[in-house]
């Protein structure tokens, strides 16, 4: 079992491996991502804009899953909570997408999003729906 965790930007470019030494990102740069491998499928867990954050998520991953290896455990992915509004999950997406992504990418989303709510006819009847939190 792979127990090697990686610490990367992601910013309006995409992903990037985080310099050895850190810093503290501005709002504007993006935010950490910490990423490991689950068998042959590649995680990504995003921890924030603050290095020494980031760094000690990092650090409690990898003795995660060391720890799961020397018990033969297989680690098991962290679950979402049941039960997230749709309406709710779409305006943290659009947060986001506002803070990573250009201009043009989060209006095209905004309209998408705003289009779609009109076509529920009720929010609430979406409340069993489960989105990444």
């Amino acid at each position: 079992m792979n127990s090697t965790v990686a610490l990367y930007i992601r910013n309006k470019a995409g992903y990037s491996k985080a310099p050895k030494k850190p810093i503290d990102l501005g709002v504007d740069q993006g935010q950490f991502y910490i990423g490991w491998y689950e068998g042959t499928h590649k995680r990504l867990k995003a921890v924030g804009r603050f290095a020494d954050v980031a760094q000690v998520a990092k650090n409690n991953m990898e003795a995660g899953l060391k720890n799961a290896a020397v018990k033969g455990v297989k680690a098991e992915p962290a679950t979402d909570a049941p039960g997230h509004n749709l309406v709710d999950c779409a305006d943290r997406h659009l947060i986001e997408t506002k803070n990573g992504k250009a201009h043009s990418t989060w209006c095209s989303y905004e309209i998408t999003l705003r289009k779609f709510r009109l076509h529920i006819s009720s929010a609430e009847s979406w409340t069993g729906y489960r989105c990444s939190a």
